[in-house]
């Protein structure tokens, strides 16, 4: 156990503080073993102070209510489905190598429809009503943006985050809660160990 703030809620409390939330009674119950498992790692390894406890706790919850609303959505829209899909221009390149530049030039050009950093964070509708004003999703991403960069203005210099500007795919990937990712600003090395053994092919 590391001698940090312990995360403020049990993988069960924040299903439940989601579903209350959202108000959609949804048992996501393919969220609960990677929570645990997320929490656990966080309050053995992670050290947090105590508000980096609670500022780690937002940002996972954010998580779970996308998560109840994309499947009330799918739910409610199983069309969805259908939808067809092109072929992505995947950019994967390691750190520091100017990645994110040629991802933001590649966006300027128009020819791409590219993934702002608001509907990352929030992909899924408030409402689960077509074409809602996604205002309130976007103010979201700039609460936590304006958060980040005064908790972490260095880290900020080196990957600026603009909410209507294009971003990594890694805030959508953490909607699985099975992502490395999820380790990224905050040591969980035993939820590592449990991640390298997931089937990632579904």
């Amino acid at each position: 156990m590391s001698a940090g703030h312990a995360m403020p809620m049990s993988a069960e409390e924040m299903l439940s503080e989601a579903r209350r939330i959202t108000g959609i009674e949804i048992r996501d119950e393919a969220a609960l073993e990677p929570l645990r498992v997320l929490l656990r790692s966080y309050n053995e390894d992670a050290g947090f102070t105590v508000h980096g406890a609670k500022a780690k706790h937002d940002y996972i919850m954010r998580f779970l209510t996308n998560r109840l609303r994309m499947q009330r959505d799918f739910a409610a829209h199983p069309e969805i489905h259908d939808i067809p899909l092109k072929t992505p221009l995947i950019i994967n390149a390691m750190g520091r190598t100017g990645s994110t530049k040629l991802q933001k030039v590649l966006a300027a050009t128009g020819a791409f429809n590219y993934l702002p950093m608001w509907m990352a964070l929030n992909p899924a509708s408030y409402t689960g009503v077509p074409h809602e004003d996604p205002a309130p999703r976007i103010a979201d991403t700039q609460r936590f943006i304006d958060w980040f960069i005064a908790a972490s203005p260095m880290a900020h210099a080196g990957h600026a985050m603009i909410a209507q500007a294009p971003d990594e795919d890694s805030y959508v990937m953490m909607h699985s809660m099975v992502s490395q990712t999820l380790s990224g600003y905050a040591a969980a090395l035993s939820y590592l160990d449990w991640y390298v053994g997931q089937d990632l092919s579904l």
